[in-house]
């Protein structure tokens, strides 16, 4: 996916995606995700990567890990990273 300039209407404003997902036994799989994220405001990676878990049909669970990466500190000349857990439950209809 690529999002340009999406409800924004003076500054340049980009994101790219791409995400994945494979099945790696009978009720479970591993997804990922990355968001490319330039604008006016923040540069930066956006990863996502984790578990999912399918313990009856159209019901999922998922536990998940996502890392902001900001670009470069000034001042430390090092990548913020913004890491989070999240657990995630679906019902698919």
């Amino acid at each position: 996916n690529i999002v340009d300039k999406y409800k924004f209407t003076t500054e340049n404003k980009a994101c790219i995606s791409a995400w994945s997902g494979v099945k790696v036994a009978d009720k479970w799989s591993v997804l990922g995700r990355v968001d490319i994220i330039r604008n006016a405001f923040n540069e930066g990676e956006y990863i996502i990567a984790g578990v999912q878990y399918e313990p009856v049909k159209n019901f999922f669970v998922s536990v998940n890990c996502r890392d902001y990466i900001e670009e470069t500190d000034a001042i430390t000349e090092e990548p913020e990273h913004i890491i989070q857990a999240y657990f995630n439950a679906g019902v698919k209809f």
